[in-house]
């Protein structure tokens, strides 16, 4: 999953942290609209 978002262009944030409530870690992953990768765009802003 990580792994698509930066395909798009997504950022990560900063590091992780650990959600012991849901047993995972947690990241801010951000994709500005502007960094959408052109290979992908039409296929989300249709």
């Amino acid at each position: 999953l990580i792994k698509g978002y930066l395909r798009l262009g997504a950022y990560i944030c900063g590091e992780p942290a650990w959600d012991p409530d849901f047993n995972t870690a947690d990241m801010l992953i951000m994709l500005p609209l502007s960094r959408l990768n052109r290979r992908y765009a039409s296929h989300f802003m249709k």
